[in-house]
């Protein structure tokens, strides 16, 4: 999903894509749903933060019928090979 950071660090989503994209997968995969999102880096910063929040708003959109098959999950792939290895973190929780 494309987004951009504002100079205040908030992030900008492009609902509307979004939302075609979620139309299309349906239509493609109507048995299939998503299980949440991925980012890339070694630290939760703010803006996985905000994005973790924005799909767990998006999995209670009772009104769209959410795509989200229940409390998004969030891989986080660190590209960095720290001791040669690359390390993955799945979270379902931001505590």
């Amino acid at each position: 999903m494309p987004l951009d950071q504002e100079e205040d660090g908030g992030i900008i989503i492009d609902k509307e894509y979004l939302n075609k994209m979620l139309k299309f997968h349906r239509k493609v995969n109507p048995k299939e749903g998503l299980l949440g999102f991925y980012i890339s880096g070694s630290s939760i910063d703010q803006t996985a933060v905000m994005l973790f929040k924005f799909y767990q708003d998006l999995s209670r959109d009772k009104k769209n019928k959410s795509p989200l098959l229940g409390q998004p999950l969030m891989l986080m792939i660190d590209p960095t090979m720290q001791g040669n290895r690359l390390c993955i973190k799945v979270r379902n929780t931001l505590k």
